[in-house]
C-alpha cells in the first residue's frame, strides 16, 4: 500500500503530514531526518489512519485553494496546504495575525473539513 506524506519548510519549522497504515516506517524516518537537519528548530506532524478518504480529500483541497483564491484578503502567495482525512494543514507566512485568522476561517468553512491544523507564522 503506497502512502505519501507531505513536507512543509518555511522558517525552521517542518511539518509533516499524510495518511498513513499503521507501523509506516518512512513518517518515523522522515520526522528523524528532520530533527536532526541543521536549521530545523521544530517538526510538527499531522498524521492520520489511512483510508479510501484521499480522493475526497483531494477534492476538498482543492474547494479550499479556490476558496483562498476567490478573497483577496485570503490570497497569500506561498502558503501551502494539503488534506489529511478531513483536516486541514496550512503552511506559510502572512504580515499580520488578521490574515491567518481569515485564511483558517475560510478554509474552516468548506465543505469536508473537519478540522483545521495552522502552522502559519507571522513575517517578523
Amino acid at each position: 500500500m503506497l502512502s505519501v506524506l507531505t513536507i512543509f519548510c518555511r522558517n525552521q519549522l517542518v511539518v509533516i503530514a499524510g495518511a498513513l497504515p499503521p507501523d509506516y516506517k518512512p513518517a518515523v524516518e522522515a520526522v528523524h531526518i528532520a530533527t536532526k537537519t541543521p536549521g530545523v528548530k521544530r517538526v510538527e506532524t499531522v498524521f492520520a489512519p489511512k483510508t479510501a478518504q484521499e480522493a475526497s480529500d483531494a477534492a476538498v483541497a482543492t474547494r479550499i485553494r479556490a476558496a483562498l483564491d476567490r478573497d483577496a484578503n485570503t490570497r497569500v502567495p506561498g502558503t501551502d496546504l494539503t488534506v489529511v482525512a478531513g483536516t486541514v494543514v496550512l503552511v506559510g507566512m502572512v504580515d499580520d495575525q488578521a490574515k491567518a485568522d481569515r485564511i483558517v476561517a475560510s478554509a474552516a468553512s468548506v465543505e469536508g473539513v473537519r478540522s483545521v491544523r495552522s502552522f502559519i507564522q507571522l513575517r517578523r
